[in-house]
């Protein structure tokens, strides 16, 4: 299994999908999963978690996220980490 948490930090001059894909293109795990980046009151990148969604279905992959985040808005909480690990099976 592979776990992918990436686009979160992404700006404006990061090729997102391209850069993404290239990684994706070399990744030969038997199951592969993709942390959605948050999108909330506080965060929320809509053009970063459509790339996300997009690469995943092409690629039969599986998308896991979790509401539960630091006051930043940005990063799992410890109860955010757990959830994620239960939905992965990890």
């Amino acid at each position: 299994d592979l776990v992918i948490s990436l686009g979160t930090n992404d700006h404006q001059y990061v090729k997102t999908e391209k850069e993404l894909r290239k990684m994706r293109d070399k990744v030969h795990a038997k199951r592969v999963i993709w942390i959605m980046p948050p999108c909330n009151e506080k965060f929320c990148k809509i053009n970063v978690n459509a790339i996300v969604n997009k690469l995943a279905q092409e690629y039969g992959d599986h998308i896991i996220g979790t509401k539960h985040v630091q006051p930043d808005g940005i990063h799992p909480s410890w109860k955010g980490y757990k959830e994620i690990v239960k939905k992965a099976g990890l």
